[in-house]
């Protein structure tokens, strides 16, 4: 059975749904790189009442040719967590490749599933379940009844901001750089790999920390409210002395995700 799969996920086909998945993130992070931008010129109201990852796709529900786009973000989505899931199973295409990369493969394939339901939602006129912020509100309410709750909350802050750490670390070392064969990749797609990875771990990660700080800051003082996931961390952003700039900074992170995202759909092994 295992040699079937892995024939399976080196077809021309597995490959191409690959591709399409990791480009797929490119769209997420874009539009929530324009939602950062318009709070950061003009507020809020700007953007809505949330800011996020899956927020982001109620841009697209707006007009047919989005809710087109929005099932084609789903099914490519779930393009994505197949073949990480299938790099858990079988192993990454990386030479040098480690336990720890499996289980990257298998936390990032099921965190990246929410999206695809999202976009579903919205596609077909179910706003609210893209706005993650007020879920995270809503069930830290719910779990921050007591001190048992209060250490489960304080434990899913830490692994964000372990996430968030492990973001920034792949910005500055750019371990990244591993899953490409640079040497057959143009020296202007060389650079714009490099440089738009690691900003964009930066970026990523920077925002992730925060927002994980948020989550045990709520656990410990019991309010729910500051556990918003990225929606609370740039909300705090916002309120800052030069709000502006950080929110821009913060746009500029997640928009060189984007490209990064692009990258990897056309030069990363699969």
């Amino acid at each position: 059975m295992t040699e079937q799969a892995q024939h399976a996920k080196d077809t021309p086909w597995a490959r191409t749904a690959a591709r399409i998945g990791l480009g797929s993130r490119a769209l997420v992070y874009g539009l929530l790189a324009v939602l950062v931008v318009q709070i950061a010129v003009r507020g809020r109201s700007a953007a809505g009442r949330d800011t996020d990852q899956s927020s982001s796709l109620q841009v697209l529900g707006r007009s047919a040719v989005g809710v087109v786009v929005l099932i084609a973000l789903a099914i490519a989505v779930v393009c994505y967590s197949l073949w990480r899931g299938s790099e858990a199973w079988l192993g990454t295409a990386d030479p040098d490749q480690s336990r720890l990369s499996r289980v990257q493969a298998a936390v990032e394939g099921v965190a990246y599933l929410p999206f695809g339901y999202a976009a579903l939602s919205v596609a077909f006129g179910d706003d609210r379940s893209a706005q993650q912020g007020r879920r995270y509100r809503g069930l830290s309410a719910q779990v921050l009844g007591g001190v048992p709750g209060q250490v489960v909350v304080g434990v899913i802050g830490a692994v964000v901001i372990c996430l968030g750490g492990f973001f920034l670390v792949q910005g500055v070392r750019r371990t990244f750089m591993g899953h490409f064969d640079f040497d057959d990749m143009p020296r202007w797609g060389q650079r714009l790999t490099t440089w738009s990875g690691s900003i964009g771990g930066l970026g990523r990660g920077a925002v992730f920390v925060l927002a994980g700080v948020l989550v045990i800051d709520a656990a410990i003082t019991a309010e729910p409210r500051k556990a918003g996931g990225i929606d609370a961390a740039l909300d705090v952003l916002a309120r800052q002395p030069y709000g502006s700039l950080l929110l821009l900074l913060a746009a500029a992170g997640f928009a060189s995700f984007a490209v990064f995202a692009l990258c990897e759909a056309v030069w990363r092994r699969t």
